[in-house]
């Protein structure tokens, strides 16, 4: 009778929609530790495998490594940098291209501005994998978490060598972002823009302000500024900002 009755409440469980109660002696693996219990994978960054693999709460971009182009590019420009110069960057997201800019110079210090924690100047889960990229370069990177059309600005000239831009991708955010990335311009430098010459969706934005401001004058390219990715879904464009009335000159040399 006591079998039925039992049976009786786990059809009776099933029937409502919900699993029967299982005890937590039941619900333990063979390790005998609850899986809530586990704790979440380390964070690794000794590759960019490793920062594809890490899991990065709230976090669905960081994949500029999918543009071998484009990677080769930062890295060889990085190579170029003088000791103790600069790369600075508009978007950290999961790593990569701080990592590979780490990676490529042995001096090289990295700027990496990045919302962050919804903009509340906290890098959030990406605090963990900055740590990590610290650990394993010797403190070279510097983070500033925020809103970029605030954080950019506040900061005084950094003299870059190289300039990456992979913020936002909407509205005119990716023209604020070239703007205020201007002054921090070394008086020999590149920049990059992410996410232009492609016809997705994510492009528009970005081509929009490189195209602007080559308009105005204010950017000088060579012939090979366009770089479509392999798939069109992924480009980027290259050039130099037209430095002037500022002490530093004007830098009209191509790519």
């Amino acid at each position: 009778a006591r079998a039925a009755l039992a049976m009786l409440v786990l059809l009776t469980a099933w029937a409502a929609g919900a699993p029967p109660r299982m005890s937590e002696a039941a619900s333990k693996g063979r390790s005998g530790v609850l899986l809530a219990e586990q704790p979440a994978p380390p964070v690794r960054c000794a590759s960019m495998r490793d920062l594809d693999h890490n899991v990065v709460a709230g976090v669905s971009q960081g994949t500029s490594s999918q543009n071998p182009r484009q990677q080769q590019h930062l890295g060889n420009l990085t190579r170029l940098v003088p000791e103790g110069g600069r790369y600075c960057e508009i978007g950290f997201n999961r790593g990569h291209s701080a990592l590979l800019a780490l990676s490529s110079h042995p001096s090289v210090i990295v700027h990496s501005f990045d919302l962050g924690n919804h903009g509340d100047g906290t890098g959030g889960p990406r605090q963990a994998v900055a740590d990590c990229l610290n650990a394993t370069f010797g403190g070279r990177l510097h983070m500033h978490w925020g809103d970029s059309q605030v954080t950019v600005p506040a900061v005084p000239p950094l003299g870059c060598s190289v300039m990456f831009v992979d913020g936002a991708h909407a509205g005119k955010i990716p023209e604020h972002d070239m703007r205020n990335m201007k002054v921090h311009a070394a008086e020999h430098h590149d920049v990059l823009m992410d996410d232009t010459n492609c016809k997705a969706w994510y492009c528009k934005a970005p081509q929009a302000a490189w195209d602007l401001m080559k308009a105005e004058g204010l950017l000088a390219v060579g012939p090979e500024e366009k770089r479509p990715g392999p798939d069109w879904g992924r480009g980027y464009s290259a050039g130099r900002y037209v430095l002037g009335h500022d002490g530093r000159g004007v830098e009209l040399s191509e790519v």
